[in-house]
C-alpha cells in the first residue's frame, strides 16, 4: 500500500484503529436483533431476514432523516431489556470491533434506556461490563487485542451540563 493507492478492505482491517465515540445500542448484529426479538416476542422489526434487516438499517442510517435514523434505536433498545441481552450485545461489540482492527474503543450507553423490564442501573452496568470482559477475552483467544472503555451517560442531565457531569461512570476493560 502506498500513499497514492486506495487501500483494500483487508489492509484497512489490519491497521490498528481507535474508536472514540460509539453507542452500544447502535451496532448490533442484524442476526442478534432477530434472535433477541424472537426470545422476547418483539414483533415490530421491519423484517426477520438478517440480510434485509441489515439493508434496512443501512438505508435508515444514510437517509439524511433524523426521524428515520432514530427509528433504528427503537428496535435495538427494545431487544436490550435483559441482562443476558446486554451481555451478548456488549460481548459481540468488543469482538466485532477487535475483528475490524480496533485496539481502543470508547463505547457509550445510557442505562435508563434499558430499564423497561425492571433492570436497575447497577444491573445494566454489571451486564455491560461482563459482556465487554467476555468479548475482550474471546478476541484475545483469536489473537486480537482490544481495550474497551465504557461510558455510561445520564440522558436526563445531558442538557446544560459538562462532559464530566454527563459521564456517570467510566469502566476500562483491557485484554
Amino acid at each position: 500500500m502506498s500513499l497514492t493507492s486506495t487501500p483494500t478492505d483487508e489492509q484497512i482491517k489490519r491497521v490498528p484503529k481507535a474508536l472514540l465515540h460509539d453507542h452500544l445500542d447502535g451496532g448490533l448484529r442484524p442476526q442478534t436483533i432477530i434472535e433477541l426479538s424472537q426470545k422476547i416476542g418483539y414483533k415490530k422489526l421491519p423484517t426477520e431476514d438478517p440480510e434485509k434487516l441489515a439493508i434496512w438499517f443501512e438505508e435508515a442510517c444514510n437517509s439524511h432523516s433524523l426521524v428515520r435514523y432514530l427509528e433504528t434505536f427503537a428496535h435495538t433498545v427494545a431487544v436490550m431489556q435483559t441482562k443476558e441481552a446486554i451481555i451478548q450485545v456488549a460481548r459481540e461489540c468488543a469482538i466485532d470491533l477487535a475483528r475490524d482492527g480496533v485496539v481502543y474503543a470508547e463505547v457509550r450507553g445510557a442505562p435508563e434506556l434499558f430499564t423497561e423490564q425492571g433492570l436497575t442501573f447497577d444491573q445494566i452496568i454489571e451486564a455491560t461490563t461482563e459482556g465487554y470482559k467476555q468479548g475482550v477475552a474471546e478476541a484475545a483467544k483469536e489473537g486480537k487485542k482490544i481495550r474497551v472503555e465504557s461510558y455510561f451517560v445520564d440522558l436526563g442531565k445531558m442538557i446544560n451540563h459538562s462532559r464530566q457531569q454527563n459521564l456517570l461512570l467510566n469502566i476500562e476493560i483491557k485484554a
